[in-house]
């Protein structure tokens, strides 16, 4: 069975891409190991790829960037309320924070902490962890309705040497706590809290 185009819609494929036609007069004048269909299906497919890979299509996106001038390393670990959640380095200790497409930088480690990381932001909330006396504590922290302002919650156990929060939504706080040696893998368990420390859930 041999597949006929329509005229037109071969020269509509010369003026989307140079390429995309090459590939239809490929793929139609010559015997390339394809069924009917499968022929039918490529030139689907380059037509796909050409449409998506027009100049309107990437019109759609603009990249920003948010890497404060004075940092040295950030890492982006979601968004929410305008703002992305980031781990903020500056050439010294690696801090929590928000960054926003005006450039502005909020650090939302609390005073007591030496250092901290975002390890999941959505909405208004942020999770991840703060250093405090030398123990990695699990934080959550939640923007008001306006966002300019941020309460702190501290997660962590009191007899655990380790937590963090990796991930919320839905008005809880997923994450992990080590009893014993923190710095052994092992001791890893996984976590829960609803907004407190006190509704931990292990």
């Amino acid at each position: 069975m041999r597949v006929v185009m329509p005229a037109l819609v071969a020269k509509v494929t010369v003026y989307v891409s140079p390429l995309a036609s090459m590939v239809v007069r490929l793929v139609l004048r010559h015997n390339v190991c394809m069924s009917s269909w499968n022929r039918i299906w490529a030139i689907v497919f380059v037509f796909g790829c050409a449409f998506l890979a027009g100049p309107s299509a990437v019109a759609q996106w603009r990249a920003i960037s948010l890497h404060p001038d004075s940092a040295v390393q950030t890492w982006g670990h979601g968004t929410g309320s305008g703002f992305a959640g980031a781990s903020i380095n500056d050439g010294g200790a690696t801090m929590p924070g928000l960054l926003a497409p005006s450039g502005s930088t909020i650090i939302l480690a609390p005073p007591n902490a030496s250092s901290g990381r975002v390890l999941h932001m959505r909405g208004r909330n942020v999770v991840g962890n703060v250093r405090i006396s030398d123990v990695s504590h699990a934080a959550l922290w939640t923007l008001n309705d306006n966002g300019n302002s941020v309460a702190f919650t501290d997660l962590h156990q009191p007899n655990a040497t380790f937590s963090a929060a990796y991930g919320v939504g839905g008005g809880q706080q997923a994450g992990t706590v080590r009893y014993g040696d923190p710095n052994d893998l092992l001791n890893n368990r996984a976590a829960l809290w609803r907004g407190s420390a006190s509704s931990f859930v292990r």
